[in-house]
């Protein structure tokens, strides 16, 4: 089992920001007699992993009007001895909130430049937390877009990551037990 970070500049699938593996099992139960009750009950242990995984991830993820949170979501696959729960999301900024921006990031492949804000692009952002005629959304937005490019970026938000990594020997232990009910070894 792994997580496997998006990368942007790979090619790879953009859809996804963390993957739940397991495989080399089909090796291994090839051998026995216990494969399909193995594979049906680690699949859907597979799949609610994933889910929760992304439950989790979804009620650390930062919010404004919570179009990232609802985003993210698991999808469940089970290809020969692969089971497997991509969790993600396929909205563009989350890779730039999970890992960071500029020289706040912490993605291994990314290059540490300082984040530049183009004009105006936080502008519909202040204008929604305005909410109100009394301040300019444009000397809002100035001052959000100076801030951050001064901090060198936005500091990663790890909503996925922290997500996988507080599960993960939860789920280890999940995938152990079934596999000793299994085989008859509990």
């Amino acid at each position: 089992m792994n997580g496997e970070a998006f990368n942007p500049y790979d090619g790879g699938m953009a859809e996804s920001l963390l993957e739940l593996k397991i495989k080399g099992l089909k090796a291994m139960v090839d051998r026995l007699d216990f494969q399909d009750p193995l594979e049906r009950t680690l699949g859907k242990y597979i799949q609610t992993a994933g889910e929760t995984i992304a439950g989790s991830a979804r009620s650390k993820a930062p919010v404004d009007v919570g179009t990232l949170r609802s985003s993210i979501n698991a999808q469940y696959r089970h290809e020969g001895a692969l089971f497997q729960s991509v969790i993600g999301t396929n909205l563009h900024y989350a890779p730039y909130m999970e890992f960071g921006t500029g020289t706040q990031h912490d993605h291994p492949n990314w290059p540490r430049n300082p984040h530049r804000i183009p004009p105006g692009a936080l502008e519909g952002w202040a204008t929604r937390k305005l909410r109100s005629s009394e301040a300019d959304p444009k000397q809002m937005a100035a001052r959000a877009a100076y801030s951050i490019m001064r901090n060198g970026g936005l500091k990663p938000r790890r909503f996925l990551r922290s997500s996988f990594e507080e599960l993960q020997p939860q789920i280890l232990d999940g995938i152990r037990t079934i596999i000793r009910k299994t085989l008859g070894l509990a």
